[in-house]
This record gives structure tokens, sequence and C-alpha cells, in this order.
């Protein structure tokens, strides 16, 4: 991301004619926060006015806003800690101004502290109070002797040209060290105490951030933006009044509701850099470690950043069961659980985890899965004359929800076989194999309902070749794949982990375009061909490195959060291994 700060003005640039903000803008602000920008409301409204749109993005991104500048830098919050700088006019010229104002019947607000507590203003002219009852939830209170004025801000307002010009000659001359003084319309002079803008709000904000003068850009339209358009690096003025304010930026686009996405779209978003909405990884030989079946610290901190504050989907998209993957969320220890979801079986289920539902799921005609099976058993038992074995295991779907500890029944066909198998293939497998005590011995799919896959395990290649020739024979409607060189998943027609990430893709409301999907196996290669920007080892066979887009030279295990840390809404760079 270029421009990692991004100063907002609201009326004028942000809001619409009826002060809202359109779904239009608030999706590019949430462009511009997934691609790792930070968005600042920054305003001369108050800072009560202000926190109510803050409020709206907030709920819209589902991410909090870190910082929020009101009265024009006069009031600085860093939301997350709740500190707060402050600026205020002295007492003794705020007085000034006051009497000044009422002897040429100009009307005044004063924005204090303690008007603000109670969420309004002073003012002095009663004809000011029919005038805002267009501004709603503002308190308006009239300044008596005892009003304290020192105040964040003061307007002075007079809808006379002449008088409200020779008020601002008047202010400039008197106060050209001590007052920042800045039109904002035609009838608004708005005063805030010296140097204090919203230029220098910014940068005290990005010195916070540790972002540099040139990662800042400015969106604005009034004379109150002037100071940070001249500290950005972009600057966009939307259907300026004043012509200096159009020579000081790069860029002038007309006012319109959705003004703001047009200038986060052509200006701010780096077209270079692709947006990562949805990452979808495979879980052997990807996130997980080969030795013992955990995630390394790396990786969990680069999805906690994505998942919980760029707000980025992330699912599991794997052959293994459902309640494995739960093992392996809990791991990650994501917060938002709206973001994540599982692909289980190589695409036979979809589950959302927030909803505890499943989107979808599939499984083998239960005539057919008996008819595969039988096949297996007549082949295994030709297959002993040469001193060779096989071995297979049935993934049923879960009888209670596995998200609260339902548990599924593994039916396996030779269990000290098949555990010997997996433990080749995953040398952690028995330490982490959390279904194991579910694990059931059987000869016979008769009685077994609700079949996902089955997955056959053999000693020889040629043994798998029969095994194939066997499921192929009549056709049938079934996906064949396989996730290591010596097993064999025998799935329901169409299901892939790639129809998976298109399912996941139509209910996460992405396109295919902003997926990542991570593999290293011949089942991964339905969802690598589906993206742009899919990731596997420079160590994957030449048929999955010709299906993914990004080749990454790490050990398995590092693969996710490599892929994360170089690649998610960043600019694609020369760590791709070209092949």
């Amino acid at each position: 991301m270029k421009y990692k700060l991004l100063a907002i003005d609201l009326d004028g640039t942000l809001l619409s004619k009826s002060k809202k903000i359109s779904n239009e803008n608030l999706s590019a602000i949430q462009k511009y926060i997934n691609r790792g920008g930070t968005p600042v409301i920054t305003t001369g409204r108050s800072i009560v006015s202000a926190l109510k749109f803050v409020e709206t993005i907030d709920k819209f991104t589902q991410i909090p806003s870190k910082f929020i500048v009101a009265f024009n830098g006069a009031y600085i919050c860093d939301l997350k800690t709740q500190k707060i700088t402050t600026t205020l006019i002295p007492e003794a010229i705020a007085k000034e101004i006051y009497q000044y104002a009422l002897e040429n019947n100009i009307a005044t607000w004063f924005y204090t502290p303690e008007s603000t507590a109670m969420k309004g203003v002073f003012t002095s002219k009663t004809w000011i109070f029919y005038f805002a009852k267009k501004v709603k939830n503002v308190q308006l209170f009239s300044i008596k002797n005892d009003t304290k004025l020192e105040a964040y801000k003061i307007n002075l307002m007079s809808f006379c040209k002449n008088k409200i010009k020779s008020l601002y000659k008047y202010l400039q001359q008197k106060y050209t060290n001590t007052l920042n003084i800045s039109f904002t319309k035609p009838h608004l002079i708005e005063i805030n105490f010296n140097k204090i803008n919203k230029g220098n709000a910014i940068l005290a904000i990005a010195k916070e951030l540790h972002i540099k003068n040139d990662e800042i850009a400015a969106i604005g339209d009034s004379m109150n933006d002037l100071p940070v358009f001249q500290i950005a690096a972009e600057s966009i003025a939307i259907k300026p009044k004043n012509k200096l304010l159009s020579q000081q930026v790069k860029h002038v686009i007309p006012y319109h509701r959705n003004a703001v996405a047009d200038a986060i779209t052509r200006y701010i978003l780096d077209t270079s850099t692709p947006e990562i909405l949805l990452i979808a990884s495979d879980l052997d030989g990807t996130l997980l470690t080969k030795k013992d079946k955990t995630i390394n610290p790396m990786t969990v901190k680069a999805i906690q950043e994505l998942v919980d504050k760029k707000n980025v989907k992330f699912a599991l998209n794997t052959g293994r069961g459902g309640d494995d993957c739960v093992e392996v969320i809990k791991n990650l220890h994501i917060k938002n659980h709206a973001n994540l979801a599982i692909v289980g079986c190589n695409g036979c289920f979809a589950y959302v985890l927030d909803k505890k539902e499943y989107l979808y799921t599939k499984f083998l005609h239960h005539d057919l899965a008996v008819e595969i099976f039988n096949g297996y058993l007549d082949i295994k038992n030709d297959v002993k004359k040469y001193n060779r074995s096989m071995g297979c295991f049935i993934h049923t779907k879960h009888k209670e929800d596995f998200i609260d500890g339902g548990v599924q029944d593994m039916y396996i066909n030779d269990v000290e076989y098949i555990y010997k198998k997996l433990t080749t293939d995953a040398p952690g497998f028995l330490k982490n194999n959390w279904a194991k005590k579910h694990d059931i011995e059987c000869s016979s799919l008769m009685n077994i309902k609700n079949i996902y896959k089955i997955v056959f395990y053999c000693d020889h290649p040629d043994d798998r070749a029969r095994l194939v020739g066997m499921v192929q024979k009549n056709n049938p409607p079934v996906e064949i794949s396989m996730s290591s060189q010596h097993n064999l998943e025998i799935m329901p027609a169409g299901c892939t982990k790639g129809y998976g990430l298109e399912r996941l893709c139509a209910y996460f409301n992405v396109s295919v375009d902003q997926t990542m999907p991570i593999g290293d196996e011949q089942n991964d290669i339905p969802m690598l061909k589906l993206s742009p920007y899919s990731v596997t080892l420079k160590s994957s066979s030449e048929s999955v490195k010709k299906a993914a887009k990004i080749i990454i030279d790490t050990i398995p295990s590092d693969l996710v959060g490599e892929a994360i840390n170089n690649f998610v809404n960043k600019p694609i760079l020369n760590k791709i291994i070209s092949k």
C-alpha cells in the first residue's frame, strides 16, 4: 500500500447532501482498509458529531477506526487508547472575538469543552437558533456573562458578503501569529489557535503510526483542508469552491454522493496490488508442521492480523473431516468467527463457524459406495499373493455438530495398516489424530450412511492403478483425487476443493479473483487453478506448480505465513519464483 494514511473530510466530501455516507463510499473505505490503509476522519465538526459517522464506518467495515480529528485538529483522539490531545483558543482572545462580533452584528458559535460535554455550542444571536434547526442533535446555548469562552474552535457567520470579507481581513491582520483562520463556506469563517489545523493533526498521527509524509493522502473540499493537502503526498479536492485550493492539489474531481469512492479507486488504491479478501488453506503439508501437526507462531500471527484486524476471510480447505479442522481453528485463536469457514473432505461439505451451519453437504450414492468398497476388497485379496496389502477409511457426516464437540465416526478397513500408512505420510498423525478413539473397524458399507468420501491406501503404484481402473470402470459419478503418493480419494461428482472455494466466494460475496488458495498436493489443483493469486511450494510436484500462480521457496509449515506476509494486499514483488 503506497498511501498508508488517508485523511477524509466530511461535509462536501464524504457526506451526501442529506448528510449520509453512501454504501459505495463505505465499500471503498473498506477496500482501502483491507489493503492495509488507515483512514482518519478529519473534520471541522465537533467530536460529538464526527463520532457518529465514524461509528457508521466501523459498523460497515467491522474494523474499529484508529484515530479521529475534530475541530480542524484542535481535538485528536486515539480511539483505541482513548488518549485525547486538545488545544484551546485562550479565554482572553476568545472574548475579544466575541466582543467584536457583537459590535458588528456577526453570529458566533463557540465550541468549548463545556458546550461539547453538553453536545452543543454557545452562540450569541437569536436568529442563529432558527438557522441551526437544520442541524440535528445539536443543542444551542446562549452566551452569558459568566460563560467560559475558551474554545476548541470559533465559527463566525454572516450572510452579508462585504461584512464577512471585512471580518476575515480584520482577523488576519490582528491575529496573524496567534490564530489559524480559514473560510470554509462563503458565509462562514472558522478559527483555531495558532498552528492548529488538519495538516498538523495528521502529521501527529502519522508520527504515532510511524508513517512517512510520502505515505499520506488526503481528500477534502474546503480551505480548512488546505493544510492537510500541503503535507500530503497525494491530494484530491472534490469540487473546491476556492481557486487557490484547486491550484494546491494534484487532482480535482466533481462532487457527487460517491465522490470519495471515486477518489479512492482512481488515486489511492494501488492497482498493482491485488485485493485479497479470502484465503483458503490446505492443512497437511501446508498449514501444519510435518512433525507434530501444529501451526508455527509466525503463521498464527499473520492469520490473526488478517482476520481480526483487516476483515479478510480465512477458510480451511482440506481433505480432512470437521473435527480435525475445529482443533486447528481453536489453535489459531481467532476472535471474529464471522470471517471463518471450513471446506472439508475435498469439497464434500462447507461449514460457517459463526452461524454453526453447513452451507452444503454432498454424499456418495450409497449403492455406488458399496460397489466401490467391494471392488477394493477383491483387489486387496488378490495382491496378497505379492505380499502387499491395502486399507481404506470412510469419512461420514458427524452425528452431532462438530463445532460443539460432536465427533465423526471414522470407519476403517484394516486399522493397523491405515495407521501405519498415515504416519508414513504424516509423522505427527497419531499424536494429533483427534478422532482416533471413534475409529471403527469395518468390513462392509451396507449399514454405513452419509458417506462423504472413501480413501484407499496401498503399497505399490500398480495397486493404486488397479483401484483407479476399478472405480472408473463404469464411468460412475465420482471425483478421483490424491493427497499423497500412497493414497486414492473418491468423492461425489463435482466435489473438489475448487467447488468448495466457489461456494465460499458466493457466501462471502467475494470474487474468485480476490482469493488466495494455498496448497501443495494433487487434490489442491482444482482450487489453485481458480485464482490468479494461488500459492504452492517450490518442492511441490510439477502438476501442482503448473496450476499455481505464485511459487514460494520455503519449508511447508511456513508457506501460509510467507504467502500472507509477502503477497496479501501488497504489490506483487520479485519474490515470486518464475515458472
